[in-house]
């Protein structure tokens, strides 16, 4: 499927997320704009792979990430954000609040989950991984 133009309109196809892509200039003056305002988190309950939670981290935002599906990939629990029972609401608050009150391990979380996506979620990688796969699929058919 395409936007008419001949630009895929899917933004992933599981179970691979796409590898982080440098935001433009303008882009990273906003999300610049919008981090010096306010420190805030992306929760994000995901049955699938989690573009929501790698996209946050690029913009070195801590992540909330519910236990299911492929969004706790995305996360370091306590490192990059935390990992929260998806469907408990006093469990997401709780985690979420204490990243509010406290900036400063928003501030760090965000900056080593930023790191991760920039090396880990690389086009380089992603290749490597799958062509990995592929190779281990042809020598065990």
């Amino acid at each position: 499927m395409t936007d008419g133009g001949g630009a895929p309109t899917g933004y992933f196809t599981p179970p691979f997320t796409p590898p982080f892509t440098p935001p433009s200039a303008q882009t990273a003056r906003r999300e610049k704009r919008a981090r010096a305002s306010t420190r805030t988190t992306a929760a994000h309950r995901s049955g699938g792979a989690s573009p929501p939670g790698t996209g946050a981290a690029a913009c070195g935002l801590p992540v909330l990430a519910g236990d299911s599906g492929g969004a706790p990939d995305a996360v370091r629990d306590g490192e990059t954000g935390h990992v929260v029972d998806g469907h408990s609401v006093a469990a997401t608050a709780d985690r979420l609040t204490r990243l509010l009150r406290n900036p400063e391990l928003a501030r760090e979380m965000g900056e080593k989950g930023r790191h991760r996506v920039r090396t880990e979620w690389t086009w380089k990688r992603s290749y490597t991984t799958l062509a990995g796969l592929l190779r281990s699929a042809g020598a065990a058919g």
